[in-house]
């Protein structure tokens, strides 16, 4: 059979299922009726549903099971659903839970690749479970690999689990208590009135998790992360005006997102400065937050307000090894003859170490003026000069870059280890006092490192350039002589002498 015929038969087998799944969740909702909360189907106790992954693979096919419908109001014009989904990217299917609101997806759970199907279920203990459907696994056919969990086995969970209108995805105990609620878990979209409590925080999408942004309510401040490994480094905040309480806990409301605290009092609004109302709000892939608006005209979510909107205000919109400069262009610092700037940032023919952890090549710093970075290291080392810091930096293998300030608000030396968020220095006095340095290797040819060489190889070479200098200095020792010869048998007084 053609790869062609096993991708067709996929995709029908797929839509079998969903198309199956859709009518049984019709006759559900027709049973069930609608709740208090305004809710189609429901998924009840000890019951599940299943995608099944296709024996062939074809890139972004989208499959999704819809298990609950929310019946909107008025102040959601789109409803919400939660579906199961299963979706091919990177050659690989992947399963999760999601919320959607209109095509918007505002929440999920993990996804993984599932082997045999995608499920989930609602087991008669009252746990929510998600995992990979493998056939015969456990001794039974209803088993298989469980990759998430609601958390909720034996705390009295006998209803079902219900998808408000507002998009909050609940289970309910039999007193109507919420014992879980994707609420208490965002992930980088935060809904109109939805809290960012202290201990949650929103994440980026990201294609890494080495690498990711987050949104973070403090004491003081509520502010945006760079998360690289194990540091992080902020680069936006916002701070109350009421400096006498501290922040407990972040609402997103019709005006912007309102910080109060542990009385409930509001003591700070990041206000959208607009009369439309707030839907939701992101974190986008790229560090920047969004507010957004519906249109009814059009049928879709825009952008109504963005704190940060220059592309000095994030870390990397020049990318790696990039400046932002005073005009808001970008530019490549000048480390190498080789930069080339284009829309991913600066780009060389060849890589920078990804660390310098190692001996094939060793490091120095090259160090600029009139540049700062928007990156707020955590540690401070103060009471140090400038030489202090550039060594600590290459003592230190997992520092990139570093930063010295002699003045200003935030004087002392700041280690980095990315090298993201460079912008030009705008004031004179300022480029005077702060000072960045890049670590690159040592011993280079325009910054590249030459191709590295064992001890050994070393030595070859060594004795190599030896045998060579010798061999020359035979050859023009054979020839003196020889014309010393020359010139005696045709001197008529030497030949007499």
């Amino acid at each position: 059979m053609s790869r062609k015929t096993n991708m067709a038969e996929a995709r029908s087998s797929l839509r079998r299922t969903i198309a199956l799944w859709g009518l049984v969740a019709a006759v559900l909702g027709e049973y069930w009726g609608v709740g208090c909360c305004g809710m189609g189907p429901e998924l009840g106790v000890g019951r599940g549903v299943s995608i099944p992954v296709p024996a062939a693979y074809e890139e972004g096919l989208n499959g999704s099971a819809v298990i609950l419908r929310s019946n909107g109001g008025r102040r959601w014009t789109p409803a919400f659903s939660c579906f199961l989904r299963l979706q091919a990217r990177s050659g690989r299917y992947w399963c999760s839970l999601a919320v959607s609101l209109g095509n918007v997806v505002v929440w999920s759970s993990v996804e993984f690749p599932p082997s045999e199907a995608c499920l989930l279920e609602l087991t008669g203990d009252g746990e929510l479970q998600l995992g990979d459907h493998v056939p015969g696994a456990g001794g039974s056919g209803n088993h298989g690999v469980i990759i998430w969990r609601s958390g909720t086995s034996g705390q009295g969970v006998k209803q079902k689990l219900q998808l408000r209108r507002n998009g909050n995805l609940v289970l309910l105990n039999q007193a109507n208590h919420i014992k879980w609620q994707s609420f208490s878990f965002p992930v980088d979209i935060l809904l109109w009135g939805q809290t960012l409590q202290r201990s949650t925080r929103l994440l980026s999408p990201s294609d890494t998790m080495t690498l990711y942004y987050s949104l973070e309510v403090e004491d003081t401040r509520v502010a945006l992360f760079l998360n690289s490994g194990q540091q992080k480094y902020s680069y936006w905040e916002f701070r109350p005006d009421d400096l006498h309480s501290n922040i407990s806990f972040a609402k997103l409301t019709s005006r912007g997102l309102a910080l109060f605290n542990s009385t409930s009092h509001e003591i700070g609004l990041i206000s959208t400065k607009n009369e439309q109302a707030v839907w939701f709000f992101s974190l986008a892939k790229n560090g920047s937050l969004v507010f957004y608006q519906y249109s009814p005209s059009i049928g879709k979510f825009t952008a109504l307000y963005q704190p940060l909107v220059g592309p000095c205000d994030l870390p990397f919109s020049c990318g790696t090894y990039g400046v932002c400069t005073s005009s808001n262009t970008c530019s490549c610092m000048q480390i190498s003859q080789q930069w080339s700037y284009n829309e991913s940032g600066c780009l060389l023919n060849y890589e920078m170490p990804s660390s310098f952890c190692n001996d094939s090549c060793t490091a120095k710093l090259v160090t600029f003026s009139g540049i700062g970075t928007i990156l707020r290291a955590p540690p401070t080392i103060a009471n140090v000069t400038v030489e202090e810091c550039k060594d600590l930096c290459l003592e230190d293998c997992t520092c990139k870059a570093g930063l010295f300030s002699s003045g200003g608000a935030s004087p002392g030396c700041f280690h980095y280890q990315v090298v993201g968020g460079v912008k030009q220095v705008g004031a004179a006095k300022l480029a005077d006092e702060v000072m960045y340095f890049v670590k690159v290797p040592k011993g280079t040819a325009d910054g590249l490192c030459k191709e590295t060489r064992s001890g050994d190889g070393r030595k070859k070479l060594v004795v190599v350039g030896g045998v060579i200098d010798g061999l020359v200095i035979l050859g023009l020792g054979v020839g003196i002589l020889y014309y010393v010869i020359s010139v005696k048998r045709h001197n008529p007084r030497s030949r007499a002498s």
